[in-house]
């Protein structure tokens, strides 16, 4: 069937198990239909984004009034009944306090390192091959596909005055 939603009325209608019933969603190429950057590309394939349920992106520094851990928190319970990916684009993350708080927070939390993706931490092969520091951010386009292949956007920030993460998911 379509979606894991009518799974029930599917059995229930045809007199089957739900078990037997499987999910077969239709597909997209994202790659080819977004021309997507190559670190989207990786990204995708390392931690198999598209297989989630729930995608998240949050792009932002990492400081404890950006609330990151409020976002965290509601992935840790989507997680109870769905596949899922946080996938926080932390710039300017190569001090040691930006450390120390994205270390505090991955260890502070249920979710895998598969399930909660800091970018800074990704090793990028365009990254190596482009001398590009991913861990002062990743290229714009990257946050832009990100947002794009996401259905879920949660701004936890304490206050912005002109909040450039809301103009990107308006944007997408």
């Amino acid at each position: 069937y379509l979606n894991r939603t009518d799974i029930s009325r599917v059995a229930n209608r045809y007199s089957i198990e739900e078990n037997r019933i499987y999910t077969v969603h239709n597909f997209i190429n994202f790659e080819r239909l977004f021309n997507l950057h190559p670190v989207t590309s990786e990204l995708i394939d390392k931690y198999d984004l598209l297989d989630a349920d729930t995608i998240c992106v949050y792009p932002t520094r990492l400081v404890e009034p950006k609330q990151p851990e409020k976002i965290i928190k509601l992935m840790e319970q989507l997680k109870k009944t769905q596949k899922v990916r946080l996938i926080i684009c932390n710039s300017w993350s190569n001090g040691e306090e930006e450390i120390a708080y994205k270390n505090k927070l991955q260890i502070n939390t249920s979710l895998t390192s598969e399930e909660l993706i800091f970018t800074s931490s990704f090793n990028s092969k365009w990254c190596k091959d482009n001398n590009f520091n991913i861990q002062l951010g990743v290229p714009r386009e990257v946050v832009v596909d990100l947002m794009r292949i996401s259905d879920l956007f949660i701004l936890p920030s304490n206050s912005e005055c002109c909040s450039m993460i809301m103009l990107e998911a308006i944007a997408n």
